[in-house]
């Protein structure tokens, strides 16, 4: 395995993690993604349970942002069917199930199609094993599978987390940590999507091998099942408690969500992070980050079964690449 460059490495998986890449190729080409993949919800969820793999759709995801904007690969990989039994599906999530398949794992997948689509960036799944996410409760019951935790009645509190079985971080991605320039947390599911990275072996020892700045930013919504009754702070202190330390600068937003969409989070079980952070110089920085797209309804999932929440509310790349720029100094 040849020496990595040092780049900036984002942490993370989903939308969160797609708006994250779009800023920071606002100012600059040196970025590796890093994905989760122990997700079991959506349609890539199914996809795990059918054929045995890892996730595939955070990868997806990230392919889709990275992609030429007029390479016939954009509209490839982020095409969704919109009827029958595929209703949502997202076309990608299939090229890549079948491209594992094909090559024996995600990650050589992912190469694969990376170099198909023309995307220069890495992008490396966290691990090529295929694991679930675990909370052990404080009542000691242990729950097994990301939306088992999500779903859980009563909503006991978790006292850890942890794989079943054990995910491996794969080695390009421990060199990859240990190589960066910086570090971004991408908004995301907090307990069961970013923790679940940060879980995988290997991953918190190249984290506090590398003195790098740790930026994280910050979710808009807490998280039914996952993150309930969390200010800033405690999404903070909660994600210290797995990446070893506190981040280093902290991102939050402090604009308005329109009320059209506030109240599809409201009705979904969402509240808007409150924001405790005090004002710390340069630990804390604050803007506007909300994306106001006039088509926030072709974020919306469909089909039979899904199992996603609301994606409607999205960082605008925009607006957090200044504050991503200056948090990574």
């Amino acid at each position: 395995m040849k020496k990595p460059r040092a780049t900036i490495v984002t942490i993370g998986g989903g939308t969160g993690q797609a708006a994250v890449l779009r800023a920071l190729l606002r100012f600059t080409k040196e970025i590796t993604a890093v994905v989760g993949v122990t997700d079991d919800g959506g349609h890539s969820g199914l996809i795990r349970h059918s054929l045995g793999l890892p996730q595939v759709g955070d990868t997806r995801n990230c392919l889709s942002t990275l992609v030429d904007e007029k390479s016939p690969w954009r509209t490839l990989l982020g095409h969704r069917f919109g009827q029958g039994e595929l209703d949502g599906v997202a076309l990608g999530n299939l090229v890549l199930a079948a491209f594992t398949l094909e090559q024996g794992s995600l990650s050589s997948a992912t190469r694969r199609v990376s170099e198909m689509a023309g995307v220069k960036t890495p992008i490396l799944p966290v691990s090529d094993g295929n694991a679930n996410i675990c909370a052990e409760l404080v009542d000691g019951r242990v729950i097994e599978g990301e939306w088992e935790i999500i779903r859980r009645v009563p909503r006991t509190d978790v006292r850890r987390l942890f794989h079943r079985p054990t995910l491996k971080a794969l080695p390009d991605v421990v060199a990859a940590v240990r190589a960066a320039k910086g570090i971004v947390l991408c908004p995301g599911t907090l307990r069961t999507g970013i923790v679940s990275v940060l879980l995988a072996d290997g991953i918190r020892q190249a984290l506090e091998e590398n003195a790098c700045p740790k930026v994280y930013v910050m979710n808009v919504f807490t998280q039914p099942g996952n993150s309930d009754g969390f200010t800033a702070k405690r999404h903070v202190e909660e994600l210290g408690k797995y990446l070893g330390h506190s981040p280093d600068r902290v991102i939050v937003n402090d604009g308005e969500v329109p009320s059209e969409l506030l109240e599809h989070y409201h009705r979904a079980g969402h509240e808007l992070v409150v924001d405790d952070l005090g004002r710390a110089p340069g630990y804390v920085y604050r803007a506007d980050l909300v994306e106001r797209a006039k088509d926030w309804q072709k974020h919306r999932r469909t089909g039979t079964g899904l199992l996603a929440g609301p994606h409607y509310v999205r960082h605008d790349p925009k607006k957090l690449a200044p504050l991503l720029k200056k948090a990574l100094r």
